[in-house]
């Protein structure tokens, strides 16, 4: 009876280990969009909901909005609320510019729900700033019939550690017309 409580103990302690590894390696949230305040006219940059960063969208010549978003993939406590919309085929090779601050941080992790209309921006490139050029570090493919949540780990770009301004973006290509539109929401950038 003795040797099947030390067993049942040794597991026990086991996995309390295992709990505390896991807890020790949780993501801290670097910034978070959930373009809730959007209504009118879409500023040149937006600041992170919650964490330290800004969205800029200086490269877009209009075509930016704001539609129904979802909760997928939101921070807790975030209503769904609304999501950016980027509308039109003269938007294609136009990007969301995020600069986060990364001090402390590193392992960052990229995730955003998205969803699109039958003509909007088929596909968005997510890419990150080494210094000198961009680096494609993924892209995903937007659905025309639901949200969907699109994540990329970016634990292998180690010059975006521990920076006052780690720039990551997100490039749309593929409308094919002038009211086709791709929507973002709960945009996160997270690190240990």
């Amino acid at each position: 009876m003795q040797r099947k409580n030390r067993g049942v103990a040794a597991a026990l302690v086991g996995a309390a280990g295992v709990w505390l590894c896991a807890c020790s390696a949780r993501a801290d949230v670097v910034a978070n969009w959930n373009f809730n305040g959007l209504t009118g006219t879409v500023p040149a940059s937006v600041s992170a909901d919650a964490g330290r960063g800004t969205a800029s969208f200086g490269e877009f010549t209009g075509g930016l909005g704001s539609l129904t978003g979802t909760d997928l993939n939101a921070l807790p406590g975030d209503a769904a609320g609304q999501g950016l919309s980027i509308t039109g085929s003269g938007q294609n090779g136009k990007a969301v510019v995020l600069e986060v601050t990364t001090t402390g941080l590193s392992q960052l992790a990229f995730s955003v729900a998205a969803r699109r209309s039958s003509s909007g921006h088929a596909t968005a490139a997510v890419e990150v700033w080494n210094g000198t050029e961009w680096q494609r570090a993924g892209s995903f493919d937007a659905s025309t019939t639901q949200w969907q949540l699109h994540q990329f780990s970016l634990a292998g770009y180690a010059f975006l550690d521990n920076q006052s301004a780690a720039r990551i973006r997100v490039k749309v290509d593929g409308a094919t017309s002038g009211s086709g539109n791709i929507r973002f929401d709960n945009l996160r950038i997270e690190g240990v």
